[in-house]
């Protein structure tokens, strides 16, 4: 970013792809519910991420870097404490904190060995998703 320049935030994709979350979850699309909500978190994260680095002018270490992209996964402790550090956010401490990290799990579960969730795991999912996306979005002042 060159000096003097704002940060512009691109469009707000991870909206689009809660509302498709919560559209696979009236479906009955459960698995595929709980993926594309960690994606929509995870946009998010990124972009507030990269909106972070370049406010305070540092780049993103070594550990949260992969090939060309950033780990924007919030419970992965390294990226939480370069969250936490260039915000000021102690989001560890939000009252949704421990029921997202369950869905991160659950969300790890499907990718990577196939397990199916129930109809009130994927509300369970949605929900604490929604409530860090609403959280970050106030934070951060976005949408």
């Amino acid at each position: 970013m060159a000096s003097g320049s704002t940060w512009v935030p691109p469009p707000p994709y991870y909206d689009e792809l809660l509302a498709l979350s919560r559209q696979l979850l009236s479906e009955g699309r459960h698995e595929l519910a709980v993926v594309v909500a960690q994606m929509a978190s995870e946009l998010l994260v990124e972009q507030i991420l990269t909106m972070l680095a370049a406010q305070s002018g540092v780049s993103f270490p070594i550990e949260i870097r992969r090939a060309q992209y950033v780990n924007s996964n919030l419970t992965n402790k390294r990226v939480r404490q370069f969250y936490c550090s260039n915000s000021g956010d102690q989001i560890g401490s939000a009252a949704f904190w421990s029921a997202y990290r369950t869905h991160v799990k659950r969300r790890d579960g499907v990718v990577h060995r196939g397990q199916r969730v129930s109809p009130q795991e994927t509300q369970a999912s949605f929900e604490a998703v929604t409530q860090l996306v609403e959280h970050l979005k106030r934070r951060h002042g976005l949408g």
